[in-house]
């Protein structure tokens, strides 16, 4: 299911500050949906990503990437949930989980704090499918990088 460019590709977006194209990140998207339901859960699209989401009403535009962060909550990381995670190559870190897919840094945050904009999520498109975002969104941004 996830296609794994190995660790040392892993960074290489990100150290450039170089967007990916439009063909990968689309496909990294849908990738992303694709983990959610297969593991049951919605995840929250966070950081630029999800600027870029909630700023742009037409679900049909381009996204310009680095690297694509999203999460689930901590509790919610169950053996089962780790197991399928360890199966597609996903490598833990210290906030998460890890991998590359068509080249492009994704990174699984586990949020274990409780955070009002995680209850109710919002509703974001991208391209045909619909990915969830802090809810309200200005909260979310201003502490964007507090998370944990």
């Amino acid at each position: 299911m996830t296609s794994q460019n190995g660790s040392k590709d892993q960074m290489t977006l990100s150290k450039l500050n170089k967007p990916a194209s439009s063909w990968n990140v689309n496909a990294a998207m849908r990738d992303i949906y694709d983990i959610g339901e297969k593991i049951q859960l919605w995840p929250v699209i966070l950081g630029e990503v999800a600027k870029q989401i909630h700023d742009n009403p037409d679900r049909f535009f381009d996204l310009k990437v680095t690297s694509i962060e999203w999460c689930i909550p901590a509790r919610n990381n169950t053996a089962e949930v780790k197991s399928l995670f360890n199966t597609w190559g996903f490598e833990p870190d210290e906030r998460g989980y890890h991998y590359s897919f068509e080249g492009i840094p994704i990174y699984v945050r586990l949020i274990k704090r409780k955070y009002s904009f995680f209850d109710k999520p919002d509703m974001g498109y991208y391209k045909v499918d619909e990915f969830m975002l802090p809810n309200p969104w200005s909260d979310y941004w201003k502490v964007r990088n507090l998370i944990r």
